[in-house]
């Protein structure tokens, strides 16, 4: 509950939905061996080109973070995520 309050709090709809979705989806193309979101088959559209590669425009020091919960059970991102704020 405290995370969700202070997510709320901190953080406007419209940019934590992206912010959230690159992050994640640049978490589960690296639980896959690649960060290269087209060779995990994820196209969000707002990637980045880079020799001839997709990949993401957000830093992967928190995807790399919660591709352990990925992998494991994927409700365990949850507190992972509310750790960023610590």
């Amino acid at each position: 509950m405290a995370f969700a309050a202070i997510f709320l709090l901190y953080n406007p709809a419209t940019c934590a939905i992206e912010d959230e979705t690159r992050i994640l989806s640049l978490a589960s193309s690296m639980t896959q061996g690649t960060a290269f979101l087209d060779q995990a088959r994820i196209d969000l559209d707002a990637d980045l080109l880079c020799h001839g590669h997709r990949i993401s425009k957000f830093f992967p020091f928190h995807a790399a973070l919660l591709g352990p919960a990925l992998v494991t059970h994927w409700r365990l991102g949850f507190p992972v995520s509310a750790g960023f704020f610590v």
